[in-house]
């Protein structure tokens, strides 16, 4: 797919919507900010991560229930940005024994130890622990409480609930299979009638809801991309349909991605988005079906920051979350060998875990060396 970025301007055909109008002010937003130095800023994004995990940063995630993810994001930005500072080692020990202190008394992990456990917090548990990548963290998973957990919020449609009496769908069903296969613990109770409840979330368009019935979402589509390549199962899924969905997504005016139909650009769909492409084009053994230097270059010159950290779009001031995801779909789906931007340092990533590969593998290792036995 080829487009030249920053020219075509939405065209409204003189129906002027609330949609449409958004997207004009979004694309001028975009135009104004725009960085004249196409490069990875690799030292403020440190600078910026670091001030996060000293909590020097009104902009840090401050809930309780959002530390682990405080976790994550602080490690994966070190990780891929080659961070070797001399404090890197106190860093990974103190995480470490801050992760052991947030199990649940229930199984699994939580913000809150006296919380019920949650799937989400457990899949970004699985990244925080492959990060830090040391047997210690490894071992610190009670896989039998997880895997009990897991059963008590699965659904007989062959979904999951995210936590005890709370929603059910296809993001739930995903991070499930997710923990379950990166543990070494999946069995076909869990699996049983997911991949019929991942169809059931198909849209009509090619792309997948929530929950069935719904509007197709870049998130959904990552968790029904991926659940059904952790199945083997992803060939059940009309790809033609969904390529041509996820196709579309990407903003000819900037280059990224927006996460649904008639929605502004987003940094954190080139990871949502990104990596169900590059799951895909590698199951079909097939180049790249999206421009892969138009994803840098927006990631680059609109969503970073020139003072650290990445932005969703303009004029949006810069946060952890896209920050961690716009580099992930940086390292995913993006052009990471272009001269002279620095991209390069950046590692290969994991399309699942959302690690680097080599550490996911080494996770995977680990739990595959230890079989496992429900009791």
């Amino acid at each position: 797919m080829s487009f030249t970025l920053y020219t075509k301007q939405f065209d409204d055909e003189d129906y002027p919507t609330g949609t449409s109008l958004a997207e004009l002010s979004n694309e001028e937003a975009i135009r104004d900010i725009l960085l004249s130095d196409f490069k990875l800023l690799v030292e403020p994004h440190i600078k910026y991560v670091k001030n996060l995990y000293e909590r020097k940063s009104a902009s840090g995630m401050a809930a309780e229930t959002f530390s682990i993810w405080s976790a994550t994001y602080t490690l994966f930005i070190l990780r891929v940005l080659n961070y070797t500072g001399d404090d890197f080692h106190d860093i990974i020990q103190k995480t470490t024994s801050y992760l052991e202190r947030r199990k649940c008394i229930n199984g699994g992990y939580s913000g809150l130890t006296y919380d019920n456990t949650h799937l989400v917090t457990n899949y970004s548990l699985i990244m925080s622990i492959g990060l830090i990548g040391t047997e210690e963290a490894f071992s610190m998973v009670d896989r039998d409480l997880i895997y009990k957990a897991l059963l008590q919020l699965k659904c007989p449609n062959g979904s999951f609930r995210t936590t005890r009496d709370m929603e059910n769908d296809i993001r739930a069903t995903f991070v499930a299979l997710l923990i379950a296969d990166t543990l070494n613990i999946l069995t076909d109770e869990l699996t049983a009638n997911v991949p019929e409840y991942v169809l059931s979330c198909n849209s009509y368009d090619g792309g997948f809801g929530p929950v069935p019935g719904v509007e197709s979402h870049g998130g959904y589509v990552h968790c029904a991309v991926g659940a059904m390549y952790l199945l083997h199962q992803l060939d059940r899924l009309n790809l033609n349909s969904l390529m041509r969905w996820i196709a579309m997504r990407q903003m000819e005016y900037s280059g990224g991605f927006q996460g649904r139909t008639n929605k502004l650009v987003d940094s954190c769909y080139s990871w949502w988005i990104g990596s169900a492409c590059r799951i895909i084009s590698d199951h079909l053994k097939i180049p790249p079906f999206w421009n892969e230097p138009c994803l840098s270059e927006y990631t680059l010159r609109s969503s970073q920051s020139a003072d650290g950290g990445f932005r969703d779009h303009a004029p949006s001031k810069v946060d952890p979350f896209h920050t961690f995801y716009g580099l992930a779909g940086m390292c995913v789906c993006g052009e990471t060998k272009i001269p002279g931007v620095g991209a390069d340092i950046l590692p290969e990533i994991d399309t699942l875990i959302c690690v680097p590969k080599e550490l996911a593998e080494k996770m995977r290792a680990y739990y595959r060396a230890r079989p496992f036995v429900p009791k």
